[in-house]
C-alpha cells in the first residue's frame, strides 16, 4: 500500500482540526492558545520541516544517501503550504513525522544487532 493513504490521512486530519468545535480554543502549549487557529510564530511548521527532513534523511537507503535539493524541495514546500493551517493538524503531522522517524532509526538499529 505504501504512501497510497497518506493523502487521504492529511486531507480528513486538516478538516477535523480545522472545523471541530472541541479544538476551537482548545490550547496546546504556551503560545498556542487555540488548535483550530494558525500558529502566530510559525514554530510548527519550521519544527515540521526540520523533522520531515530527519525523516528523508534516516529513511534514505545508504545508496541514495546524498543529500541533495531535492530531498529539501518537498520539506520546504510542506512548510510553506501547512504555515497558515491549524496548529493541531500540524501539531499532529509533526508528531507523525517524528515518531515515523524514530521507529526508522529504532527498526535499523534492530536490525544491525540481528
Amino acid at each position: 500500500v505504501g504512501i497510497l493513504p497518506e493523502p487521504f490521512l492529511m486531507f480528513t486530519s486538516y478538516r477535523v482540526f480545522a472545523s471541530y468545535v472541541s479544538f476551537y480554543h482548545a490550547p496546546l502549549v504556551f503560545w498556542i492558545k487555540d488548535l483550530s487557529a494558525k500558529d502566530p510564530y510559525f514554530v510548527l511548521p519550521i519544527l515540521f520541516g526540520l523533522s520531515t527532513i530527519f525523516k528523508e534523511f534516516v529513511s534514505a537507503e545508504p545508496s541514495q544517501q546524498e543529500f541533495g535539493f531535492s530531498k529539501l524541495l518537498m520539506p520546504m514546500i510542506l512548510v510553506v503550504a501547512f504555515a497558515s493551517s491549524a496548529s493541531g493538524f500540524i501539531f499532529f503531522m509533526l508528531c507523525n513525522s517524528v515518531f515515523s522517524a524514530l521507529e526508522t532509526v529504532a527498526f535499523d538499529l534492530f536490525l544491525a544487532r540481528c
